[in-house]
């Protein structure tokens, strides 16, 4: 496990921790605009499931870097353990994105219309193959996302007991820090109903929480439509800021 930084020009904002179950070349359509905005930007890549260490692995590496205080975003299997860390740490975590969770949201029946049987034999066609199929156009693949390498997901037995204690703490607790839900209108991999349904579950979050659909956007839904998920993440990030003397 690894991270990658994009410093601001000028610091104004607090940090941003974008987490992901692969390479951190996966944000590089929207890291460099956050940064932009005044956010040093700590992009770690994990492995592909959510597995409760990496939040442990993660906090770490921010301690090591002086980061107090810090606004979590997680796409997919990253997305369990950024609702971890706003479940675990609240007093740091400033707000709590979530993209295209389908870790975290609740299993349901199998999503609809997922074909990914019969991959190309050659590791990069396949990875290719796999990401068109997970998106609603294939525009956003490239070579830099093609090139990086994919992680073995640990057993699943960690990520289950992730997910038992989310549920139990919204249920019992609700959460304490701002959370924004963002999905694809045509994710096949999670699909709506599931981000509809993990909405539900946080319902009892006594900060402010909301569910965007980004629509003609596939599970890449932040590299599909960069422009539409900045439109939502950037003012999020601002009002969930605290003053600086705070941080």
């Amino acid at each position: 496990m690894s991270c990658e930084i994009r410093e601001p020009g000028t610091e104004t904002r607090s940090p941003v921790l974008l987490l992901h179950g692969d390479s951190v070349r996966v944000w590089d359509p929207i890291s460099g605009v956050v940064a932009a905005a005044g956010h040093r930007v700590i992009a770690w890549e994990g492995t592909a499931n959510g597995h409760p260490d990496e939040a442990s692995a993660a906090l770490a590496a921010l301690d090591e870097l002086g980061v107090s205080a810090f606004h979590v975003v997680g796409h997919g299997a990253g997305a369990l353990t950024a609702l971890h860390l706003a479940r675990t740490v609240p007093a740091r975590v400033l707000s709590c994105g979530v993209i295209a969770g389908h870790e975290a949201a609740p299993t349901g029946d199998a999503p609809a219309g997922v074909r990914l049987a019969c991959p190309p034999a050659d590791p990069r066609r396949a990875r290719a193959w796999a990401l068109d199929r997970l998106s609603y156009t294939p525009h956003h693949i490239d070579d830099a996302l093609l090139d990086a390498a994919v992680h073995p997901a640990p057993g699943r037995s960690g990520t289950l007991a992730a997910k038992d204690a989310l549920y139990a703490h919204a249920r019992d607790h609700g959460f304490q820090v701002p959370i924004m839900l963002i999905w694809g209108s045509h994710d096949p991999l999670s699909e709506v109903e599931r981000g509809v349904a993990l909405f539900d579950l946080l319902a009892s979050t006594t900060a402010p929480l909301s569910l965007h659909v980004v629509n003609r956007a596939g599970h890449f839904v932040f590299r599909e439509r960069p422009r539409e998920v900045l439109r939502l993440l950037l003012p999020f990030l601002a009002r969930s800021e605290r003053p600086q003397e705070e941080r």
